[in-house]
């Protein structure tokens, strides 16, 4: 009896699991990407994404910057793409992200790929 009681349990687990993953994959699958703005820093242009993916209690915001969408710094923040306002500065190339309350400043050599 106590067997099945234990593999009843784990059995359940492993159900809940599953399901924990496969949306975890369809809320990546289902994500939203957005480019903020880009700018032109030696022969490479970088831009700021902003991907918004929904999970089981909250949206997740992350803000990328880089020469692609999956490469080059990303940021957690808590505020949707259309919160989020991006100025670069052309003699220094200091990319400024601008949310409410609050801006991250990033400099070139953050964020400039040197591979």
């Amino acid at each position: 009896m106590k067997y099945q009681i234990v593999v009843g349990v784990l059995a359940v687990i492993g159900v809940l699991a599953m399901v924990f993953a496969a949306c975890r994959v369809a809320a990546t699958v289902m994500s939203t990407q957005v480019v903020l703005g880009c700018s032109q820093q030696n022969n490479t242009e970088y831009c700021v994404y902003h991907r918004a993916t929904w999970g089981l209690l909250a949206t997740e915001y992350e803000i990328l910057v880089g020469p692609s969408p999956d490469r080059g710094l990303v940021y957690s923040v808590p505020y949707p793409a259309h919160d989020a306002h991006v100025t670069w500065a052309a003699d220094t190339a200091l990319l400024t992200i601008e949310m409410p309350g609050t801006a991250l400043t990033i400099e070139a050599a953050e964020y400039i790929d040197t591979r």
